[in-house]
């Protein structure tokens, strides 16, 4: 991956100035210098497709956005075509998405050659229309022009046409700006609702397990398995640095602040994974269960009472050495049919 300093700053004691391209695939130290916004991923360029080069252009990419939907799901669709993203400033995990599909290059203000040119905003043509050479042009409008009172829009002489994303899109473009424009739906991705979804509820202090959270990350990683995990914690000072970083070097890693209402996302997540050294009764397990979603558990005690390996869940062995990623994410159990205890009797006649 190369980056573009943006601020001088030093890096194993030598001075990297503006302009310096630094090559690196070391995610830690890209996010950080992203961070601190000390550089921009310059390129990362993967593929190698044949075909007419198609140049898809978004001055800023957020975080989130429908626009960068639009743009992941096109690249994830037209995967085979020979396609660049450009951009001007981009969020890091946007970026690393869309590189597994297409190639992605930072505007530098060179020139722009291509043979089809897709500008995904109403305003990106002025941004480079003087070093444009394209034999197509393309101008999307993702908005209702109508219901906004401080944009006009007005179609530039090189926009071969415009293409509006919704009926909605269309009448606004057309009842406002007065020009017609080819109405595409945006796209969706065909293979939403693939991904398996984990979630840990837990303090990362030192015996809950970090350092088997990771290992299991890369074991889904090496197995190419589609997953999310949602960390639920407040990665407390206690756990090393080193393996916090780690853990949120991943994409597929989601880190929810903790909350008491937490426990709801339970039921939206085919496992409950807790991978510590030791729990007494692991409240989270329960609460999984209760729910009827199984988990993943390490070989504690009470573990081996509760769960019974391929029915409601499986257990690991602390070194990992069972992990089995192929038989979890291909036999997940589906009739939880755990007893649990009604101890509040117990309690009453303390309470007398």
């Amino acid at each position: 991956m190369l980056l573009v300093v943006e601020q001088d700053f030093r890096l194993s004691n030598k001075r990297k100035r503006v302009g310096d391209i630094i090559e690196t695939d070391n995610t830690t130290l890209i996010k950080y210098l992203i961070s601190k916004e000390l550089a921009q991923i310059k390129e990362i360029v993967l593929h190698k497709n044949k075909g007419k080069h198609i140049t898809i252009y978004q001055e800023y990419i957020y975080k989130i956005g429908g626009i960068e939907t639009f743009i992941f799901n096109f690249a994830k669709v037209f995967k085979e075509y020979n396609i660049t993203v450009m951009y001007k400033r981009a969020d890091y995990n946007q970026l690393v998405r869309l590189s597994k599909y297409v190639n992605v290059r930072k505007d530098t203000n060179e020139i722009i050659d291509c043979d089809i040119f897709i500008a995904c905003n109403y305003h990106n043509i002025a941004k480079c229309k003087k070093r444009l050479k394209a034999n197509k042009v393309y101008q999307m409008i993702h908005a209702d022009l109508s219901t906004y009172k401080d944009i006009y829009y007005t179609k530039d002489e090189i926009v071969d046409d415009i293409i509006t994303v919704s009926k909605s899109a269309y009448d606004g473009l057309l009842s406002k700006n007065g020009y017609t424009s080819k109405c595409i739906y945006n796209l969706l991705d065909l293979e939403a609702g693939q991904k398996i979804k984990f979630i840990t509820l837990s303090r990362m202090t030192k015996e809950k397990g970090l350092q088997r959270i990771i290992k299991m990350i890369e074991e889904l990683k090496n197995n190419n398995i589609n997953f999310v995990w949602y960390i639920c914690s407040d990665l407390t000072e206690r756990a090393k640095k080193d393996d916090i970083d780690k853990l949120l070097s991943y994409n597929e890693v989601v880190l929810v602040p903790a909350n008491i209402n937490n426990v709801e996302l339970i039921s939206a997540c085919d496992y409950l994974v807790q991978l510590s050294d030791t729990e007494s009764f692991c409240y989270s397990m329960y609460e999984a269960l209760q729910r009827k979603v199984p988990v993943i558990v390490t070989e504690f005690k009470e573990a081996k009472r509760i769960i019974k390996d391929g029915e409601n869940g499986y257990i690991i062995k602390f070194d990992m050495s069972n992990l089995d990623i192929n038989k979890i994410c291909n036999q997940k159990p589906k009739e939880i049919n755990t007893e649990f205890k009604n101890e509040t009797e117990k309690w009453i006649e303390l309470l007398k």
